[in-house]
């Protein structure tokens, strides 16, 4: 086992957050519940 590297992580957080942004409604981005690229980096952070 190898730890992901964190910039990818990133990245790819931020892409999805952009999408899902462009394809959904305020109160569907509620229900998905997907964390933003700020609460990822304090995640990552803890380690």
């Amino acid at each position: 086992f190898s730890p992901l590297p964190q910039n990818n992580i990133q990245q790819v957080f931020r892409r999805l957050h952009a999408l899902l942004v462009e394809e959904y409604s305020g109160e569907d981005l509620q229900i998905i519940a997907c964390p933003s690229t700020e609460q990822i980096n304090l995640l990552l952070s803890v380690n």
